[in-house]
């Protein structure tokens, strides 16, 4: 059996802020929770890899492999790490910003319609900085968003949805991007029952905001079923 390493460091720091605005008004008899805000960010990325370089019989690191029999996988071999003429050294940033709004109508007492919609503008760059090369990609995004929640009695509710969720590129993927990598819509959809047992608001809840984009449904699952809070 043949043994080799590597080890591949990503660092990332964030910093990113959000704010809500959340306007509770009617219109005739129709009561509405209109969410409007906001998000601003920027990522850096730092990424190296490395390649384990095994001791060999002369006493230099050249061996990139290692064969023992299956009885003996625990090795004890000294060994060096340094990059490879094909491992990466890239650093990069993003910068979003996000522009989001939905309204919670309430069309009947046990009737709900939630629709909104979800606007990312991405900046990525990034440096090889193995080679000096520079790559840049801007994406541009609308992710809507539409749901009924009815609850026939107050601790349980039916509810279904559709949404787009925008899948973004990473950045070292961006050095792909002459191949054809590009960010992903992704729909998807929901139905089933949300059973509470607790406060109104909990986790999974359809009527509460998610500041991702969408409440309902996680990239392109489809599911049915029924849920306990």
């Amino acid at each position: 059996m043949s043994i080799a390493g590597y080890n591949n460091l990503t660092n990332r720091d964030n910093l990113f802020n959000q704010t809500d605005l959340i306007a509770r008004f009617a219109t005739g008899p129709v009561r509405h929770i209109l969410l409007a805000g906001m998000e601003l960010g920027r990522q850096e990325t730092t990424n190296l890899r490395q390649t384990a370089y095994f001791q060999g019989a002369n006493g230099a690191f050249t061996e990139t492999s290692v064969n023992t029999p299956l009885s003996q996988t625990r090795i004890g071999r000294p060994i060096q790490w340094r990059q490879a003429a094909t491992d990466a050294s890239n650093t990069g940033t993003n910068h979003v910003v996000s522009l989001y709004l939905q309204d919670q109508i309430e069309l009947l007492p046990q009737l709900q319609l939630i629709a909104g919609l979800r606007w990312d503008h991405i900046d990525a760059e990034i440096t090889n900085r193995r080679t000096g090369e520079r790559l840049s990609a801007t994406d541009n995004n609308i992710s809507p968003r539409v749901g009924l929640v009815y609850r026939p009695i107050d601790p349980v509710s039916l509810y279904a949805s559709y949404s787009v969720s925008f899948l973004q590129r990473e950045l070292p993927a961006a050095l792909g991007r002459a191949a054809g990598l590009a960010e992903r819509d992704e729909p998807g959809a929901q139905a089933g029952i949300l059973h509470q047992l607790r406060d109104r608001r909990t986790l999974g809840d359809p009527s509460a905001p998610d500041r991702d984009g969408g409440d309902l449904s996680v990239g392109a699952d489809q599911c049915r079923g029924h849920q306990s809070g």
